[in-house]
């Protein structure tokens, strides 16, 4: 019986085989792991010769590497080193990277420097990141730390309420309930929980306000709270994962409304704008349904960059996102190509005056520039609910 299971073979043979099975599985095993580590070693090279050229994007990632990456090694300093690079260039992910790790002191050589993190973080925050202006806002409200600000805190807090950080709209509740850097108001503590609640956020502590509350008052909070999301709902975040769609969108707007442009122009522009600019701006949208309708690009007090998809031109977009820019993220400036007489009168209407003109864009090409910027009574942002 035996003989006919193994064929004639004898046990032996079989531990043999079994041995030299296990042994190819082995080599194997071993050689993926040695192509694995090489391709990891030739992309660090590419990553490290990028990094070295100036590529803002490519300092962070070996930024990164350094800080987190057991297979290389950890190396908390070059970490630090390439990260401040990458901010200095306008990275913003490398702002709020360094920003966290001043704040709480992340790696065992890096104490905690409130100083550092508040000055990296701002610059973040300016940028539109409302992570970054939610950490601020934390930063702000220690009492142990050593910027320690209640009025500061309070806003940025409202900053990142109003980019949709459900974390920032709870705390502005207590803060309102609490009186904490704020004047002590439970009708808007109330309206501030109906925010973050309406974000997925909890409930626990709005019921037990709302339960203390007249219902004159509970409809007050309930209209505020209305205000808020009416004000800050349109506009979301872009991810990089909405990359593509966002050159689509610029493509078809330019197509539609820059005809003095050619069409090698738009080439070099969607590979400019794809490999360098969008990296280096904070992306906002609308969108009907899943679909991107327009876009803005803010850099600092600039507006770098307002798209809309020529089916929707006309009716709104533009105007709403730069409302929304201006009174939430202090846009105050913008540069607008001269030959597109529909932008250029936009902005007027919208308050935006001409200050100066340059003969050629920031590429060189001939395409004259007008930096306009916003009449200073329309300048002054609405006052964060």
């Amino acid at each position: 019986m035996l003989e006919w299971v193994t064929g004639g073979y004898s046990e032996e043979h079989i531990n043999d085989a079994a041995f030299v099975f296990f042994l190819c599985l082995f080599g194997i095993a071993i050689a993926v792991f040695i192509t694995f580590y090489a391709r990891r070693i030739l992309k660090l090279r590419v990553i490290r010769k990028k990094a070295g050229q100036g590529d803002p994007e490519q300092q962070y990632i070996l930024g990164m590497r350094f800080l987190d990456s057991p297979l290389f090694g950890r190396n908390i300093q070059n970490g630090l080193y390439w990260l401040t690079k990458a901010a200095e260039s306008g990275y913003r992910e490398a702002m709020n990277q360094l920003g966290f790790i001043y704040f709480s002191g992340d790696y065992e050589t890096v104490p905690a420097d409130y100083a550092k993190a508040a000055y990296w973080l701002e610059r973040a925050a300016s940028m539109g990141d409302a992570h970054a202006a939610y950490t601020l806002g934390t930063l702000y409200g220690l009492d142990t730390s050593s910027v320690h600000d209640y009025g500061k805190s309070a806003f940025y807090m409202k900053k990142a309420a109003l980019m949709g950080h459900v974390d920032a709209s709870v705390t502005l509740g207590f803060m309102y309930n609490e009186g904490a850097g704020v004047e002590r108001d439970p009708v808007r503590s109330c309206a501030w929980f109906l925010v973050a609640a309406e974000g997925g956020g909890p409930t626990a502590d709005l019921d037990e306000l709302m339960a203390q509350m007249s219902y004159e008052d509970i409809e007050r909070a309930e209209r505020i709270a209305a205000e808020i999301m009416r004000e800050s709902d349109p506009v979301e975040a872009v991810s990089r994962e909405d990359y593509g769609e966002i050159i689509e969108v610029w493509e078809e707007s330019v197509r539609a409304s820059h005809n003095f442009i050619s069409e090698d122009e738009i080439n070099f522009y969607r590979t400019v704008i794809k490999d360098a600019y969008l990296a280096q701006v904070s992306l906002y949208c609308i969108r009907e349904g899943m679909r991107i309708t327009s876009f803005i690009g803010i850099k600092g007090d600039s507006l770098e960059m307002l798209f809309v998809r020529p089916g929707y031109f006309r009716r709104g977009y533009g105007r709403r996102l730069l409302s929304w820019a201006v009174k939430y993220m202090g846009v105050s400036r913008v540069d607008v190509n001269e030959e597109n007489k529909g932008a250029v009168e936009f902005y007027r209407k919208m308050g935006f005056t001409v200050v100066r003109r340059s003969p050629v864009d920031n590429e060189g090409k001939p395409h004259p520039i007008l930096h306009m910027e916003l009449i200073k009574s329309t300048a002054e942002k609405r006052p964060l609910c």
